[in-house]
Order: structure tokens, then sequence, then C-alpha cells
């Protein structure tokens, strides 16, 4: 369409050039027919002028003819200065033209260079998150009994070793349960100031009094020793009477715990609460500038919606537990950057949707507020924390903060209000 529009645009130039031309090339042709009726307009059919021989008949006859002629010669002089003009103009302009043609072309050129860049370096980055993910590893010893015999105690072991993403769902196991016991031993405490002392416990094994009684007393004697769970939570009570306490009036965390503590054998087999923030800090890291490198390009080169698609294949990578684990490492404060309370600041949650997967029953807090209506509990939460005020601005009902609001009858936070 704009060669099609160009070339209209320069027919019609031509057409007025050409149309220029014939006027000048008529007028000039005007001016010599006329220098030669001249003289006999003047000497014959004018009485007001008179050639005798003080005149000089015959060469003020044919000067009468001069003036026409110049005047038709200054014109076709003025034509031709004129095409001259016209044709230098043109070329300045098609120079010009080329010139930002070339500039634009070479824009572009950067522009796709650049987008290629980014695009790949994003990939390179995929591939080594995909190998820190690989690198986690976690031990599992498992003991069993020689030949079935229940009345040697000779016991035989294997260790099972457990590599990438399914670590994640010990490390929410083992959070889980520190959560449970911060959630008993500090009942005053609003739910951050728990999931803060819960996740630096996990984190970096941070000293707290009180739950390192908990934890000398039961969790590195009792559990490891191979007691049931049944007989866990009874010796958690006749150690705390406040978490005795705490049971009886909260069946759903007695349960909770009897459930954590059944899984795959965990506390009995795996040693509790060792700080994971080796492990754990080259993978939030690398993980934070990956999304950092693609939320901060120049949309000049990549636009909103293709950062969006970018991160939306990085997210794909991490697991339910991992966007929750990603969650509580924020919401702990340790990994605050990742969405800040300032419109100027990191939005990689709410405007990046980095944990939009997140399934709100697996959110131990969220479980502890309400057996029932996790969702519900979630959202009614977060309204009241500073996040919402990012969640109303990045997000809306097409486009909601979770994947579970999409759902049909699903509860929604008020995007519209």
């Amino acid at each position: 369409m704009v060669n099609d529009s160009e070339t209209e645009k320069n027919q019609e130039k031509s057409k007025k050039e050409a149309k220029v031309v014939n006027i000048f090339t008529v007028i000039s042709a005007v001016f010599i027919v006329f220098a030669f009726i001249a003289p006999l307009l003047f000497t014959q059919c004018s009485s007001w002028v008179v050639f005798d021989d003080k005149t000089g008949p015959i060469g003020d006859t044919f000067g009468i003819m001069n003036p026409f002629i110049a005047i038709a010669a200054a014109i076709i002089t003025f034509a031709a200065f004129w095409m001259q003009y016209e044709a230098n103009r043109d070329l300045r302009e098609q120079a010009e033209k080329d010139r930002e043609d070339n500039q634009r072309e070479r824009g572009e050129a950067e522009i796709r260079n650049r987008k290629q860049q980014i695009i790949s370096r994003f990939y390179e980055m995929l591939q080594i998150h995909r190998e820190n993910v690989k690198e986690l590893e976690w031990n599992q010893k498992i003991h069993y009994e020689k030949d079935g015999n229940e009345d040697s105690f000779n016991q035989e072991s294997e260790c099972i070793q457990k590599r990438g993403r399914r670590i994640f769902y010990y490390y929410l196991l083992e959070f889980n349960f520190i959560y449970s016991i911060i959630n008993s031993i500090y009942p005053d405490v609003d739910i951050k100031g728990k999931v803060q002392k819960a996740y630096n416990i996990f984190y970096r094994n941070s000293n707290d009094e009180k739950f390192d009684y908990i934890s000398r007393k039961i969790i590195r004697t009792v559990i490891q020793n191979g007691y049931s769970a049944d007989d866990v939570v009874k010796d958690i009570c006749s150690f705390s009477k406040t978490l005795c306490n705490f049971f009886n009036d909260n069946e759903i965390v007695k349960d909770r715990i009897k459930s954590i503590l059944k899984r795959d054998n965990y506390f009995k087999l795996q040693p509790v609460l060792e700080p994971h923030f080796e492990e754990l800090n080259n993978y939030y890291r690398h993980l934070f500038l990956t999304v950092k490198t693609v939320a901060n390009e120049d949309e000049k080169y990549l636009s909103f919606e293709e950062k969006r698609n970018l991160l939306r294949i990085l997210r794909a990578q991490l697991t339910v537990a991992e966007q929750i684990m990603l969650f509580y490492n924020w919401f702990s404060e340790n990994g605050r950057k990742w969405e800040e309370n300032d419109l100027n600041g990191n939005h990689f949650f709410t405007q990046y949707r980095m944990i939009h997967n997140i399934m709100a029953k697996k959110l131990f807090p969220i479980q502890l507020l309400d057996g029932e209506k996790a969702s519900e509990k979630l959202i009614d939460y977060l309204k009241e924390q500073p996040i919402y005020t990012y969640i109303k601005r990045f997000c809306s009902k097409e486009d909601p903060m979770f994947e579970f609001e999409n759902r049909l009858g699903s509860f929604k936070f008020d995007y519209d209000k």
C-alpha cells in the first residue's frame, strides 16, 4: 500500500511538472511567432510608429523582433533552470528518503537482532535454571530387615536419591510441619509473623528458643527414632502443655501434622531442620535474575505480551510446590524483591503472574484459618495486604491473579472495585 501511494504521488507530480513545461513552451512559441509578425504590425498596421531614413527602416524593422525573441529565450531558459531545480530537488528528496529508509531498515534490523539476542539469552538462562533444579538432591535412607526376620534387629539400608523438582514437595512438607509447630507456640502472632518465623527456621535454621526446645526434645529424638504419627503427637503434647491445649482445640492441626508425619516416613528417614539456604539461595537468585532480565527489557525490543509469553514458559517449569515455596520466600521477606510495595518497583507476581498456578488448598497457613474454602480465605487475606493494590492494577477478570479464579463458581478478587 505504501509503494502504491508513493507511485501515485510521483505520477501526479510528473503530470504537474509536464503541464508547467507545456505552458512555458506554448508561451515561448507565442513570443517567437509574434516576433515574426511584429514588423508588419508595427510598420504597416500602426499609425503611431513611423520608420523613415532617419530611423533606419531595415535595421529597426528587424530590431523590433529582438525583444520578443529574447523574451522567448528567457522563458525557455527559465523553464530549463526550473526543470533543473525540480530535478535537483527530486534528487535531494530521494536521497533523504533513501537515507531515512536505510536508517529505518538499520533500526528494524537492530531491533530484530536485539530481540533475538534477548530470546536466545532467555533460553540459555532457562537451561541453566533446569540444570540448577537437577542439581537439587535429597537422600532418603530406607531401612529394612534382612530376610524379613522379625526377631532379628540386623537391618540393611538402602539410600534412595531423589533429584530435581520433586524435592520441593519435601521442602513444602518440612515447612508445613515447622509452621504447624510455630502456629501452636505463638498463638498471638499474626500469619505473616508466623510464616517469617517458620521460613527462617526452614531456610536459615534461625534460632528460636521455644521452637528449639520442641525440636531438641521431639523432632530430633522422637520422630527420627521411628515413632508412629499418633505417638509423636502424644509426645509433643507431653513436652508442651501449650501444644497439647492447642491440639485439643484444633483437631484439624493435629490431623495435618499426623498426615505430614505419615508421608514417605519423611522425618524418620531424612535429617530434620537442616538449613536449606545453601542449595536454595542459588536457585532463587538465578530464577529472580531470569525474570528480571525479561521484565526490565526495553519494550522497544520486547513488548509486554512477548515478555509475558516468555515468562509463561519459565513458569511452566515450576511445579505447584515450587510456586508455593516461592510465595513463602517472598511472604517471609527473604525474597521481598519479587513483589514490592512501590509502583515503580518489581511486580513479578501481580504483573507477570509468576505464582499464577498456586493451589490455595496447599497453602498451609490459609488452611489453618479454615479447613474449607481455602481459595476464599487466601483472597480475603491478600485483600488486607499491600499487594492487593497491585492485583487490582495489573490483573482483571479476564486476566486474573490466580488460575483457580478462572474456574466456574470459584471465589475471585473484586477487580471492579
